[in-house]
């Protein structure tokens, strides 16, 4: 972004079902991707929807964030 915008925050919603063995690599791309330069002050949301897992993704999803109410 070369100039001032008026995005104030983004989300990125990551549905997950099954996931703990690629889920910490996905994760770590978006906070890299969040990190940007370019991003400037937006905040930046990362949610992950896990449905009906017989795994560990919702663990490996605690433990790579946390939680935050709007």
């Amino acid at each position: 972004m070369t100039g001032p915008s008026s995005i104030e925050a983004i989300a990125v919603v990551i549905p997950a079902r099954d996931e703990e063995d690629l889920l910490p690599g996905t994760l770590e791309s978006v906070r890299a991707a969040a990190a940007h330069p370019g991003i400037g002050s937006v905040r930046v949301l990362t949610v992950v929807v896990a449905d009906c897992c017989t795994d560990a993704t919702g663990d490996v999803s605690r433990a790579h964030g946390r939680h935050r109410r709007w």
